[in-house]
């Protein structure tokens, strides 16, 4: 195991002094995917004490987030191919979405009509991360921004 941690410090420190932004961007990432991570837990505990979601309720919502982030994975891509966005493009406007979901929770403070007040806008919640995630967990980036020299690395630390 601490081999491991030492091959993770060795590669954090050759970017930091290599690639500073590529440095400075993994560290906002990890930033990113620790909320992107925290968001289905949270709204299924939000759906079940504050909304009274049943259980299948809860089911069906765990089961739409991925399947979103299939049916999202496959779009994403062709969107990439169609108009031709980079990688970095998709992820940016990805991870913009999420960053917009909590938004829309924070509004039910000032407004009762929206805000995540009713069941039907945690589903559509759970469609717009589902759909966001996906290209996050294709992982498109990695390919552009790990060094050809230093791949085995990436697949060693994930």
């Amino acid at each position: 195991m601490l081999l491991g941690w030492q091959r993770i410090y060795r590669l954090a420190r050759y970017v930091k002094q290599r690639q500073p932004q590529t440095a400075a961007f993994l560290g906002l990432f990890f930033i990113f995917s620790d909320g992107y991570a925290t968001i289905p837990t949270v709204a299924v505990l939000f759906a079940y004490r504050e909304l009274c979601m049943s259980a299948l309720s809860l089911i069906v919502l765990s089961i739409m987030v991925p399947l979103f982030a299939a049916v999202g994975g496959y779009l994403w891509l062709k969107f990439q191919t169609e108009f031709g966005w980079g990688a970095k493009d998709i992820l940016v406007l990805n991870l913009g979405l999420i960053a917009l979901l909590p938004l829309w929770g924070c509004l039910g403070f000032f407004t009762e009509e929206v805000g995540l007040h009713h069941p039907w806008e945690l589903y559509m919640v759970g469609v717009i991360f589902g759909r966001a995630v996906a290209d996050t967990a294709r992982n498109t980036l990695w390919d552009a921004i790990v060094l050809q020299k230093r791949r085995f690395t990436r697949v060693s630390i994930t």
